[in-house]
């Protein structure tokens, strides 16, 4: 495995219809007891490139409860074309194999956002990324320190999936403009580097729209955020963040929507009679009636309702939990869609 691009295969599984696309991480992990030269063999057939050396990075087994097999995962390095002349011929299975070289950074986010399921390939990217070989950057390197911040975000403090991507674009956001800046190095940030980035922000560029108000405190929360946590792990000896603050959004009052535009969108909800239509009334209802975020109640489990206590359980930001109460006009189109 390379610490700066990981090689990938996007192959066709016909096997699983449900799975239209398998992603294997060829450089690592492979299904075999601790054989090296297996995984020679699949990286040569699948990514074309044979390694030097083969460094142990971890094992895993891949089907706990089930089965004993257990995954070796490499690092493989000092990586070189195979010769023209040594190159095989793919089997059929492999004919419509396509091979990417991906950004190691864009592989972890892939894992950490869910877009990667395969097990052993996620442990290998989290393995890969923990570890600390000499290859790696120091801990100060400001990549690193995002992605440290990052796995902070999703394992310590359990932010909801949305609402760490969203820390993820706008830390991605604030690391490309450092860079541009010629900053590599967390502990090089300035104050005044900061204030430069909402400035960028505010302004736009010809790769970004300005962002309101809003949308900009967002990223600076973001911003914020990551510089404290690298006070606290002693990455930096001061907050340069500290005196910045977000812009504030113009103060206006909620509108609430009229009666009648509301009573109007539930009788719209889909063609009359259909479970389509049972469907969209009672989702509107539940939104209507309880308050809950669009997200809260797209994911409700049928365990969560009690009709006949009339409550609801839902899920929030944070993975909190709350318990609301369900209404009777909501109550009645959810009873009628189940």
């Amino acid at each position: 495995m390379l610490r700066n691009n990981v090689g990938m295969v996007f192959q066709q599984f016909n096997l699983f219809p449900h799975m239209s696309i398998l992603e294997n991480l060829t450089l690592g992990p492979v299904r075999a007891r601790g054989m090296a030269p297996m995984a020679a063999r699949e990286l040569a057939e699948e990514a074309d490139v044979v390694a030097a050396d083969w460094a142990p990075l971890l094992s895993i087994v891949s089907s706990g409860g089930y089965s004993s097999e257990v995954c070796q995962v490499y690092r493989a390095t000092g990586l070189r074309p195979v010769p023209e002349d040594e190159r095989t011929e793919r089997h059929a299975e492999e004919a419509d194999m396509e091979q990417w070289w991906v950004p190691f950074e864009s592989v972890v986010d892939a894992v950490l956002d869910g877009r990667v399921r395969d097990a052993t390939m996620c442990a290998a990217v989290l393995a890969e990324a923990a570890a600390e070989p000499a290859t790696m950057s120091d801990a100060g390197d400001l990549d690193r320190a995002v992605q440290d911040y990052l796995g902070h975000l999703g394992v310590e403090r359990g932010l909801a999936a949305n609402t760490l991507g969203s820390y993820r674009r706008d830390l991605r956001r604030y690391r490309e403009h450092l860079h541009g800046a010629g900053v590599h190095d967390v502990a090089d940030v300035a104050e005044t580097d900061v204030l430069a980035f909402l400035a960028a922000l505010r302004t736009g560029d010809e790769e970004h729209a300005p962002l309101g108000a809003s949308s900009a405190a967002r990223a600076v929360v973001a911003v914020r955020g990551f510089h404290k946590f690298c006070l606290r792990e002693q990455l930096v000896a001061t907050d340069v963040t500290a005196a910045v603050k977000p812009p504030r959004p113009a103060s206006r009052l909620p509108k609430a929507l009229p009666l009648d535009d509301v009573e109007a969108i539930l009788e719209a909800a889909g063609a009359a009679g259909t479970s389509l239509a049972k469907r969209d009334r009672a989702l509107l209802e539940v939104l209507y009636g309880t308050g809950a975020r669009i997200s809260e109640a797209v994911g409700l489990d049928v365990d969560d309702l009690d009709l006949d206590e009339g409550t609801a359980l839902l899920r929030g930001k944070g993975g909190k939990q709350r318990i609301v109460p369900v209404g009777s006009y909501a109550a009645a189109a959810l009873g009628d869609y189940l």
